[in-house]
C-alpha cells in the first residue's frame, strides 16, 4: 500500500546530510541569497576547532530565509540538519531541499516523538542540529519567548552550544508581505555554552538564558543602521495585517497601508513609513516609535480584554488540512477542507462547522494553545493542539490573524499556561509615542 506523506515523515531514517549534494546547494544556491541580501559575517568562532567536534547551532528566528545564515556561519565544512516545520514538509518546492539537507519535521507547540527520534538518530551519528528555539518565524519584527523544551534538549545531549544572531533578516523578509526587500543582514556567530557551562545549569536556567541572548528587534536595530531595504516603493504594502489597531481612535480592522502611509478610515490618523521603516506623522501626532512598539502596544490592550469575564472572539473561516498524498503548489499552505465558526473564549478555542463534507467540530482547553504558527504572511494561522492534526484558518470577514493570535497568547498567559511572556515585559507599561 503506498504510503502517505505523513508514514514517510514518520518512518524515515533520519541521517546526516550528504556532504557533497549539501556543499552544491550550499555553492549555487545559498551563496547567491547571501549576496542577493548583501550579507555580511561576523565569526567570533574559529570552526576549525569544531573539525571533528559536534555542535547545537540556535538562532534568533528573522524570517523564512535564516537557513541561508545558519549554513553559511559555520561553513560548508559543518553540514547542519534543521529541524522545521512538520508542515513545511508538504511543500513541493521545499521537497528537494529539504531531502537534500536531511530536515527534521517538527509540529509546532507540540510534543513531537518523531523529531526527537530524528535528532537522536542524527546525533548519534556525530551531525550538527539548527534550532531556532522560538518555533517559528518573527511576526513583528521582534522575537517571542522560545517555545518550551529547548532548554531539555541542550542538558540533554551536552554538546557544545553555537549562536547566530541575525540583525535585517526580518526586515529582509517580512512577516506582512512575501515579497522580498534585498537591503542588508548581519549575522554574527559566537559560542554560547560549552558542556561544563551546560552542566552547571539548569534546563530552566538554559531557557533563560536562551531568552536573553536571542532576544532582537529588527527596528530598533535600524533605527540606527538606517539600511534602506528595497520594498519598490511600498513598504506600507499588507503591513495593517500586522498594525490592526489605530493608536489614535482605538478602532480595528480600520488601518490600511497604501502610498507610503498608514492610515485608519475612521479617524483620520496617519503616519508615513519609508524604505528604512522610519515611522514620521506631520502636526505632532502621536504615533508609535517602531512597528514593534505599536505590536506590543497592541498586545498590552488585548491582554486587558481578555481579562473581562465575558470576552470572546468569534469569526467565520475557511478550515484548511494537509494532503495524504500529493505535495502543495508553492503558494498554498493547506487543502480547503470546510468552513465553519471559530470561537475564542477565556476558555480556549472551539470550530463549530464542515470537514470534507460532514459536521465537525473541536475544542482546545487554553492551556494547550500557546500561540499559532504562521506559515507564510500574517493573513492565516494554524495550530497541531488539535490531537496533533493540523488545522489552519483564514478569516473570511476581516485580516483579523494577529488579535486572534495576541488574544490566544495572553488567554494561555493569564491562565497559568507554562508558556509564559519575558520576565522584563512590562504589561502596564503606558506605551511613549513619538510626536
Amino acid at each position: 500500500m503506498k504510503k502517505t506523506i505523513a508514514q514517510k515523515l514518520k518512518t524515515k531514517k533520519y541521517k546526516r546530510p550528504n556532504k557533497l549534494l549539501y556543499n552544491l546547494l550550499l555553492t549555487f544556491v545559498v551563496k547567491a541569497l547571501a549576496k542577493k541580501y548583501k550579507t555580511t559575517f561576523v565569526r567570533k568562532v574559529d570552526m576549525k576547532k569544531y573539525k571533528g567536534k559536534q555542535f547545537i547551532l540556535v538562532g534568533n528566528h528573522a524570517s523564512r530565509a535564516d537557513y541561508i545564515f545558519a549554513t553559511l556561519a559555520v561553513g560548508g565544512a559543518h553540514p547542519l540538519n534543521f529541524v522545521v516545520g512538520h508542515n513545511e514538509f508538504y511543500r513541493s518546492h521545499l521537497k528537494l531541499i529539504f531531502n537534500i539537507a536531511n530536515a527534521i519535521p517538527k509540529k509546532n507547540f507540540v510534543p513531537d516523538m518523531t523529531a526527537m527520534k530524528g535528532i537522536a538518530s542524527v546525533i548519534k551519528q556525530g551531525g550538527n542540529i539548527c534550532i531556532f528555539p522560538e518555533g517559528m518565524s518573527s511576526i513583528s519584527g521582534a522575537q517571542q519567548p522560545i517555545a518550551l523544551g529547548s532548554g531539555k534538549l541542550i542538558k540533554h545531549y551536552n554538546l557544545p552550544v553555537l549562536m547566530i544572531k541575525i540583525s535585517g533578516g526580518y526586515l529582509t523578509n517580512t512577516k506582512f508581505c512575501m515579497n522580498e526587500r534585498p537591503g542588508k543582514v548581519e549575522v554574527e556567530l559566537t559560542e554560547l555554552l560549552n558542556e561544563e557551562q551546560i552542566a552547571s545549569l539548569s534546563a530552566e536556567e538554559i531557557d533563560s538564558l536562551l531568552d536573553c541572548q536571542l532576544y532582537h528587534d529588527d527596528y530598533e536595530w535600524n533605527l540606527d543602521k538606517q539600511v534602506k531595504f528595497n520594498c519598490d516603493g511600498n513598504p506600507e504594502y499588507h503591513i495593517e495585517q500586522l498594525l490592526y489597531k489605530c493608536p489614535h481612535c482605538l478602532s480595528d480592522y480600520t488601518m490600511k497601508g497604501e502610498n507610503g502611509k498608514i492610515s485608519c478610515s475612521k479617524c483620520g490618523f496617519e503616519v508615513n513609513i519609508d524604505e528604512k521603516y522610519n515611522l514620521t506623522a506631520k502636526d505632532n501626532v502621536k504615533h508609535p516609535k517602531t512597528p514593534v512598539n505599536w505590536f506590543d502596544w497592541e498586545r498590552r490592550i488585548e491582554r486587558k480584554s481578555v481579562q473581562e469575564s465575558n470576552f470572546f472572539l468569534k469569526e467565520r473561516v475557511a478550515l484548511g488540512g494537509l494532503p495524504e498524498y500529493k505535495y502543495l503548489g508553492k503558494t498554498e499552505t493547506s487543502l480547503p477542507l470546510g468552513e465553519g465558526m471559530l470561537t475564542l473564549t477565556r476558555d480556549g478555542l472551539s470550530y463549530e462547522g464542515t470537514k470534507n463534507g460532514k459536521p465537525f467540530n473541536f475544542f482546545i482547553a487554553s492551556k494547550n494553545l500557546p500561540t499559532y504558527g504562521m506559515c507564510t504572511d500574517a493573513s492565516i494561522f494554524y495550530t497541531f493542539a488539535h490531537n496533533g492534526e493540523y488545522y489552519e484558518f483564514m478569516p473570511l470577514e476581516s485580516k483579523t490573524a494577529i488579535k486572534w493570535l495576541l488574544c490566544t497568547e495572553e488567554i494561555h498567559r493569564i491562565n497559568g499556561g507554562k508558556w509564559q511572556n519575558y520576565p522584563w515585559f512590562d504589561y502596564d507599561k503606558e506605551e511613549q509615542f513619538n510626536s
